[in-house]
């Protein structure tokens, strides 16, 4: 762990923030952190509890585990701007391959 190589904290805790006080202000920062200017540039939007989540682990010096890990994408069956009707438009056809790429690609980033 780059952290213990170093010699600086691996955890919130272990850099000497109380727990009490911690805890009286997770849900503040949680907020916070989702009000930054910078979380909409996030390839995907989160939402407040996976940022309390985020924190929370963080203090105890977990390790952060995406909730959605295990889930499927669901298949992409509309195409924006096009005539896909089984297949008959190959323009449709590429927008639909660019959204099942990019849906993947969202899914393992971040």
């Amino acid at each position: 762990d780059i952290k213990a190589d170093l010699g600086i904290p691996t955890s919130i805790r272990e850099a000497g923030v109380l727990e009490a006080d911690f805890l009286a202000k997770v849900d503040r920062l949680a907020a916070n952190a989702f009000d930054d200017q910078c979380t909409g540039a996030n390839p995907r939007y989160p939402l407040i509890a996976e940022l309390k989540q985020i924190l929370l682990d963080t203090y105890y010096g977990r390790k952060f585990v995406e909730p959605f890990d295990n889930v499927a994408p669901a298949p992409v069956e509309a195409v924006i701007g096009g005539n896909a009707a089984m297949g008959q438009n190959d323009g449709a056809q590429q927008n639909t391959k660019k959204l099942k790429a990019d849906r993947k690609m969202s899914h393992t980033v971040g």
